[in-house]
């Protein structure tokens, strides 16, 4: 698709977006019968008045969105998780081409609407009661790699369902479609004809999904194929959008910017996001810690989120192995001694001599480090790493799941160089991960090119390996033997990647084709080494 500059954002509220977003719905409410072609979907506060978002929402999309822990900026009811920081309201998750609005207000209509979007029933009937009539606006929804922030002035309230102009036109590019052309026309005509859903059951047990399949692939592959077959997602989707990414992209700025306090809520949730956990203090939540060395509490909420008594806090973690840290915001900060001397008072305090030796120390921050800091750091083996790297390391774990191993970090963490040269060598560690993943995203590259020179359904191991061998320069396929191509094509084919598909010809022999793109989205800090 062409690049397309836009200047027109519709207000939604967020929950709106996020059933867009999801694929559950592809209408939004719009106050006015003539829109434009295209346009931002910009979050903003809806009418509470009118209804709050228990009433307003299905209790099958409330619920997937409270298992889903949605992070994007809206008044919600309590019950579904905030972010701990403020993120910019004006800002969009993506662009939409719009069909054309339809009028509807009879109840018949709005009970067959209801079925077929994330709003309830009850919701509808209200609005049409209030304004006679709704307009309902078809939208082919694109999600743009990460948030944008728009250039505008502050939007007042209750503008939902209304434009405006931005100062600055936003780029359509680096934006993929929540759904191909057909699947869309598919789902419009059906909403059209108000025909009910086909398999409810199936919808009921993908939202039932929701609340397991970050900690799992097989049920997040499961997840990814029922979306496709509810019609809820493009066929060749590899990119589940985690909605953590919304706060896991403010860690390097809050890093900068915020307070030490909002800085260590961050690294408390990135720690749990990459799968370090605190059994020994949270049983019931594992939720990595803040512990206070003046009272030896831990101060957690229900969240996960850290209540900071004092600036003495330090995170520790018990699993997969004990890790302890200090956070330090603000650029222009200096890291003093004091920092890694309450992380050396805490390791002696509250572990053994042998389990201080053997635990990973780390300390973020993004000032400078001073010579008597660098000097202890170097000393008792602490890595010292600005923000915008453990957001890497966080945003990779979230766009690839599973793709940090904290067992093959561990070596990473214990080994030289410590203090801030440190911070190059995990920068190095996410380099190599995502060398890995483009290696794999290469083979499936070759396995379609290898399709499109055949009018088979499938493509043999021979047949691969010899386009690897005479493939492009920029692939560095050739390297490999046709043993390790092969390695690959039963990893990228297995049931949780789900990426090639793999049959038995008449011999017995191993054939695959394509199902599925893996794409390896670089991180928004990945050119930088530091902000």
């Amino acid at each position: 698709m062409c690049e397309t500059l836009i200047t027109t954002a519709l207000c939604l509220p967020a929950l709106d977006i996020e059933a867009l977003l999801q694929g559950r719905m592809i209408v939004a409410m719009s106050e006015s019968f003539r829109n434009p072609a295209k346009i931002l979907l910009c979050a903003v506060q809806p009418d509470l008045d009118l209804a709050p978002p228990e009433e307003r929402y299905s209790d099958d999309f409330l619920n997937a969105v409270s298992s889903n822990r949605v992070q994007m900026r809206s008044p919600t009811s309590p019950s579904l998780t905030i972010p701990p920081l403020s993120i910019p309201l004006l800002s969009t998750y993506a662009w939409a081409e719009a069909g054309a609005c339809r009028i509807y207000n009879v109840p018949y209509d709005l009970a067959a609407i209801a079925k077929l979007t994330a709003w309830s029933e009850s919701y509808l009937k209200t609005l049409v009661q209030a304004r006679c009539r709704i307009f309902l606006l078809p939208l082919r929804v694109h999600r743009f790699t990460r948030p944008i922030e728009l250039a505008s002035p502050s939007v007042t309230a209750n503008k939902a369902g209304y434009y405006i102009d931005l100062s600055i036109p936003v780029s359509t590019e680096d934006a993929w479609p929540i759904l191909d052309l057909e699947s869309f026309e598919k789902r419009q005509q059906q909403l059209f004809d108000l025909v009910p859903p086909l398999h409810p059951e199936l919808e009921a047990f993908q939202t039932a999904l929701v609340s397991v399949r970050e900690n799992s692939l097989g049920a997040m592959s499961l997840d990814r194929d029922l979306r496709y077959f509810l019609g809820w997602s493009c066929a060749q989707e590899t990119y589940l959008y985690d909605s953590d990414l919304v706060w896991i992209q403010q860690i390097a700025q809050t890093g900068l910017h915020k307070s030490s306090h909002d800085f260590k809520v961050l690294a408390c949730q990135s720690l749990s996001k990459l799968g370090f956990s605190n059994f020994a203090h949270n049983p019931e939540e594992s939720t990595v810690s803040a512990v206070n060395l003046a009272d030896s509490l831990i101060t957690h909420s229900t969240d996960g989120a850290i209540s900071d008594r004092t600036e003495s806090t330090v995170i520790f973690c018990d699993q997969p192995y004990a890790l302890i840290g200090k956070c330090k915001a603000g650029e222009r900060g200096r890291v003093a001694s004091t920092l890694t001397a309450k992380l050396i008072q805490f390791g002696q305090a509250y572990l053994s001599p042998l389990q201080y030796e053997r635990s990973v120390k780390l300390i973020v921050a993004a000032g400078t480090i001073s010579n008597l800091a660098t000097q202890a750091a170097q000393e008792h083996k602490m890595n010292v790493i600005h923000p915008n790297t453990l957001q890497r390391l966080t945003e990779l774990q979230a766009q690839h799941p599973g793709s940090i191993d904290l067992l093959k970090l561990k070596p990473c963490l214990q080994t030289a160089p410590f203090g801030e040269a440190a911070d190059a060598k995990i920068n190095q560690f996410i380099d190599d991960i995502l060398q890995q993943l483009a290696l794999r995203a290469t083979v499936i590259r070759v396995v379609k090119r290898g399709l499109s020179n055949t009018s088979e359904e499938s493509v043999g191991v021979e047949s691969i390996y010899a386009l690897c061998a005479v493939g492009e320069s920029n692939e560095n396929l050739n390297q490999f033997t046709q043993a390790q191509i092969y390695e690959l094509l039963i990893e990228l084919s297995s049931p949780l990647v789900g990426c090639l598909g793999r049959l038995k010809d008449d011999q017995g022999r191993d054939r695959f084709y394509f199902l599925r793109e893996l794409h390896v989205e670089p991180s928004s800090l990945i050119k930088l080494n530091r902000l």
